[in-house]
């Protein structure tokens, strides 16, 4: 249905179940009010006597509801008068949508009346803020803020659109919102199993709860978890609710304004469980005196708060609800309520500390290391069938599949425990992959992603020689492969071989995941890379010039030890010089037994390497926004993945499943998953494209 630029904007307020509104209007947005008041008997505004009154209330709103508290204003004035409830919804991780609208798109950026840069103004207080000047994409945008504003650790958001984007007209089409789920990819079940390890230990466990743990509806968990292990809580301002006040167990706030129970408790305990709090000054007090005869865990969605304004000994980074405590509950109590028999444990964690597993965690019936399957068979009272060998059971979507060609590895890098959990490079015979391979697209498999912890040294062990390029080439003329991908090069010893085969078979992807963690001759030398910077250059230029328009996706480490501020100024010109295509940037973890942990001191604060991989990161998004933008009017083959929304969700060739980026593609036709169609790229997101599908 065509609707107005107004009348989707209070579409999409019902869409995302809004009943309730705070504004305050004004000659930039009386299109918006004219339709609000049309949706009157859906919608309730509730009119302010000031901007920053509907930004408080809007605020206040989202807490005592839970839902997204949403705000209205006008231009310039209207729209600065919001910052001050946007900045508080900010601080104390309130989900808030501010829409605001602007002079008309002629007249933006030219100092016009009452014209304003609010999307400029409140970036540093919201988690993103927009500014729409098509009518085309309003309802997307709309729907993106709703997302952000609930996803991960809540926020304010901001929408600007401009006065002409209210009236003009465009084909408006439903849309059913999906729930917001918590993100868990940073989860790492070592820090849970070690938070675990930590409260097993402990004698005097004390619980601190924030506002994280009202965000995440955790009350049950921690009154559970506290119960458990017999510890006292206390809150924050922010996480009043959680626990109650009647509980035996219940001690009052913490900090400069709390309890004497709470205060002296903390002093004195031997282990502090923080759950959803940022450990504010009015709550610690003096950093060095907090907490100060006890080891620390530290639960919060946002890695950023770790070791910030408190040095932690275990940091999980989750949702508190869904993932954190459960997980630390659960895998000790499961077995005692019944719900299964017995519990089994096998991969790297088991591999590397079945041990320390044993002793600690008792309950489970068995530890298996990463390649016991055999083990875990004679367990179950089966045998292995080396028939089956090959046979996969796909957890991946259909139509695409890993392909593991290698296991372990024989690189000495300072900071990996790979090879102690692995062991040394065994290549897997070439006639066992190519006929997993084979297998795989008789299923259907249409996209192979090769992986090892190191591909390039593929054959080295087993054959004597480097057999990478003769794998690859191999693979490709199994029918209905139709991409091949390869993940996990090393720059030492490249097969320079493989680039003949990337440039000359048309189903090997222009697409190359290369680890490169540094490019300083220093930093290099310290990680024990076996390269140098000018080797790595010329390797890079040898790539793109044998594989030309190929995409190069790589990682790099900051914060090892050792590392300089020259090393990392020098890091920030290589990525800046080199412009990477697919780029992630880790902060340096000290691993136990690693060269590092017996030969280095982690003498780099957590602080900085933090510091440094925001600025590295932020160097990377002006990359990709501009090669991003240089893909709009061009047209891409793109394997659709899923549906989602209006869109039909693909990668291009340049892209792997749930590390890169995706393009949302709109059709008239209904797109089958796990096909390939061309598309035209009309439009150009920060970690996005836009396609159209003709």
């Amino acid at each position: 249905m065509q609707l107005t630029g107004a009348e989707i904007i209070i579409e999409c307020l019902l869409e995302q179940s809004v009943d309730t509104v705070f504004g305050y209007p004004g000659g930039a947005i009386l299109n918006v009010y004219d339709a609000l008041y049309r949706y009157s008997d859906k919608i309730k505004h509730v009119l302010t006597s000031h901007e920053q009154g509907a930004s408080h209330a809007a605020d206040g709103y989202a807490r005592s509801t839970g839902k997204v508290g949403v705000c209205l204003a006008t231009s310039g004035p209207g729209a600065t008068n919001l910052v001050t409830g946007i900045a508080t919804a900010h601080m104390d991780s309130i989900p808030v949508v501010a829409i605001t609208c602007n002079v008309g798109l002629p007249l933006l950026g030219k100092d016009s009346f009452q014209e304003v840069d609010i999307a400029g103004v409140v970036m540093p207080i919201t988690k993103h803020s927009f500014i729409v000047k098509d009518v085309t994409k309003l309802a997307k945008t709309i729907r993106r803020a709703f997302v952000i504003a609930k996803s991960g650790r809540p926020g304010p958001v901001l929408v600007d659109i401009t006065k002409d984007v209210t009236a003009n007209m465009t084909e408006f089409l439903p849309y059913e919102p999906k729930p917001v789920k918590p993100y868990i990819k940073e989860i790492q079940q070592e820090m849970l199993e070690e938070g675990a390890k930590l409260i097993n230990a402990s004698k005097r466990p004390f619980i601190f709860v924030g506002g994280g743990a009202v965000a995440a509806n955790a009350w049950e968990e921690v009154r559970e978890l506290s119960h458990k292990i017999q510890a006292p809580v206390t809150d924050s301002l922010m996480g009043k609710g959680v626990f109650s006040g009647e509980d035996p167990y219940y001690t009052g706030m913490l900090g400069m304004h709390g309890t004497k129970a709470s205060n002296l408790g903390v002093t004195k305990c031997d282990l502090l469980i923080a759950i959803g709090a940022r450990f504010s000054d009015r709550v610690i007090g003096n950093p060095r005196n907090f907490a100060r005869n006890a080891r620390i865990i530290h639960i919060d969605v946002d890695g950023a708060e770790m070791n910030k304004n408190v040095l932690t000994d275990c940091g999980i980074i989750g949702d508190a609800k869904e993932e954190s405590i459960n997980t630390i509950l659960e895998q000790v109590e499961r077995k005692q309520k019944g719900e299964v028999d017995k519990i089994y444990v096998m991969g790297c964690l088991s591999q590397r500390y079945d041990q320390d597993l044993k002793k600690e965690i008792p309950e489970v019936d068995a530890y298996f290391g990463k390649f016991d399957w055999k083990g875990i068979l004679a367990e179950l009272g089966k045998s292995y069938d080396e028939k089956l060998r090959n046979e996969r059971h796909l957890t991946t979507p259909k139509h695409y599949a890993y392909l593991k060609i290698s296991e372990g590895c024989n690189r000495g890098c300072s900071y990996c425990a790979i090879p102690i959990m692995t062991g040394e490079y065994k290549s897997r015979p070439f006639e066992e992959i190519v006929d997993e391979a084979e297998r795989l697209a008789k299923q259907g498999v249409k996209e192979l992603l090769v992986l090892a912890q190191d591909i390039t040294y593929y054959g080295v062990d087993k054959y004597g020689k480097n057999r990478l390029a003769e794998l690859v080439d191999r693979v490709a003329d199994i029918p209905g492969i139709e991409w091949i991908k390869l993940h996990y090069a090393y720059p030492a010893g490249f097969p320079m071989e493989l680039l003949t085969v990337m440039r000359e078979r048309k189903n090997v992807c222009k697409y190359l995941d290369i680890a490169l963690q540094h490019c300083s001759d220093h930093m290099l030398k310290m990680m024990r890379r076996g390269v140098t910077k000018q080797q790595t250059i010329d390797l890079i230029n040898k790539i793109r010039e044998e594989v030309p328009g190929i995409a190069l996706r790589t990682t790099l480490m900051v914060g090892h030890p050792g590392e300089t501020e020259e090393d990392y100024r020098e890091l920030e010109d290589f990525v800046k010089t080199m412009k990477f295509e697919r780029l992630g940037v880790f902060p340096y973890s000290h691993e136990e037994d690693t060269y590092c942990d017996k030969h280095y001191q982690d003498d780099v604060p957590e602080e900085t390497k933090n510091k440094r991989a925001e600025k590295l990161m932020a160097l990377q998004e002006g990359v990709v926004a501009a090669l991003n933008e240089s893909c709009v009017g061009k047209r891409f083959w793109v394997l659709i993945d899923r549906v989602e929304g209006d869109y039909f969700v693909g990668r291009t060739q340049y892209d792997s499943p749930e590390v890169d980026q995706e393009v949302f593609v709109t059709s008239e036709k209904a797109l089958q998953i796990g096909e390939f169609y061309e598309v035209l790229i009309t439009e150009a997101g920060q970690f996005e494209l836009y396609a159209k599908c003709e």
